[in-house]
């Protein structure tokens, strides 16, 4: 089983409405996580990056359920049936293939097709990181592999940074420090 860690919250409210859905970088809107085992995860990027703003002391960690339907996307093709192409991305992708995606402003995920779909949906770079992350630039600001859960009904909640059992963890480790 999979475990997930999303920063910057300690509670899930299934109401709220997580993120926003940003066109021009496909970023959908949900819960972003990362795996709990991941090495290169959200925080070591965010630390590397000098980029501070997310609050890593509150947390929530939770795994999928069963019957959840997760799009996995390893590389460009498997987005192709969720992206809208203007008609010159249309042609120029006819043409050239996955490299006539090269530029970004022509084309925008289906979030309407991909919430009717799937649960959610997640990146796995792997070997294919310059195709996904660099070449044709699609998913250009998912910087570390990452998973986005827009049904919250298909996650259980393992534990979050508010649970009491976390604060005897933490202050044993104190303690003994």
């Amino acid at each position: 089983m999979d475990i997930y860690v999303h920063y910057g919250t300690d509670e899930i409210d299934p109401k709220y409405r997580y993120g926003k859905w940003k066109f021009d970088i496909f970023k959908p809107s949900g819960l972003w996580a990362c795996d709990e085992k991941q090495e290169n995860n959200w925080k070591s990027w965010c630390i590397g990056e000098r980029f501070e703003k997310s609050d890593f002391s509150k947390y929530v960690k939770f795994s999928l359920k069963d019957d959840a339907r997760i799009l996995t996307i390893e590389k460009t093709e498997d987005a192709i049936p969720f992206i809208i192409m203007d008609t010159k991305t249309t042609k120029s992708y006819k043409e050239k293939g996955i490299m006539g995606l090269s530029s970004i402003s022509g084309c925008s995920l289906n979030e309407i097709k991909l919430k009717k779909q799937f649960d959610g949906m997640k990146l796995v770079h792997g070997e294919n990181y310059n195709e996904l992350h660099l070449n044709p630039g699609l998913f250009y600001a998912w910087d570390v592999d990452s998973i986005v859960v827009w049904n919250l009904d298909k996650i259980n909640v393992i534990s979050t940074s508010n649970d009491p059992s976390n604060e005897k963890k933490k202050r044993r480790i104190r303690v003994c420090a």
